[in-house]
């Protein structure tokens, strides 16, 4: 997957989206390789801070293989659709870690929950994500022995992705930023967005990781809510 970050004045938030929803990325998403994409607004209101990281919009751009998504992003297609987007936005939006957008290539490692697979798009997300580097394997042995577990069995949960990103690959530079790390919560979309971060069991889980906090050079946690999913074509997708 490739998941991206942006930050949009408030004021042109609602102008943003109607781009993302309706050109930008139906143009994406029409470059071979590609199967869906997904995409997501920050939500703050009644989280704790911990869940408060930075930036206001997502998109988690999913393929079938490692191959199928950098077919995809060295495509044609996907050059002229970054190429039209960054003309219209890339002096409009707000600083995010030090760029204007940001993002990483991830392979998803390991998959937790009996209903991950069947969870819907519109379930509300949870993502974490950590700049572990050489701590990688005292990290991932944590992660995927107590913390993952650990969220999993929250209710609500669907189920939880631990993803590595695959960096000195992409064809874009901006999409190797900070978080080689990344932990994604599907959780069930007739909770809150505020409810589901604060329940007791998935909040437990979320404050036993700040112990990494003071050991790693980067750490963020956000909440989002579904905003829309777009699709491929078959000619796309195949």
């Amino acid at each position: 997957m490739l998941l991206t970050r942006a930050w949009p004045p408030v004021e042109r938030a609602a102008e943003f989206d109607r781009f993302q929803r309706h050109e930008h990325l139906p143009q994406l998403m029409d470059a071979p390789g590609a199967r869906q994409a997904l995409y997501y607004e920050t939500i703050v209101e009644r989280l704790p801070a911990i869940c408060q990281g930075s930036g206001s919009r997502l998109v988690e751009y999913r393929c079938g293989s490692v191959d199928d998504l950098f077919a995809w992003l060295r495509s044609d297609e996907l050059a002229a659709a970054v190429k039209d987007g960054g003309a219209r936005w890339f002096g409009r939006m707000n600083e995010l870690d030090g760029a204007l957008y940001t993002g990483n290539i991830y392979n998803v490692d390991e998959v937790i929950g009996r209903r991950a697979t069947d969870a819907p798009d519109e379930c509300t997300l949870l993502l974490e994500r950590f700049e572990v580097g050489a701590q990688a394997e005292e990290f991932d042995r944590w992660a995927v022995d107590e913390h993952l577990p650990d969220l999993a069995v929250a209710p609500g949960v669907f189920g939880v992705r631990y993803c590595a990103a695959i960096r000195g690959q992409s064809p874009i530079p901006y999409y190797e930023s900070p978080g080689d790390r990344a932990v994604l919560v599907a959780v069930d979309p007739a909770v809150s967005p505020a409810d589901a971060a604060v329940e007791p069991t998935l909040l437990a889980a979320v404050q036993d990781s700040l112990r990494w906090d003071s050991l790693l050079s980067y750490v963020r946690r956000e909440v989002y809510g579904f905003i829309c999913t777009v699709r491929a074509s078959k000619e796309a997708a195949a």
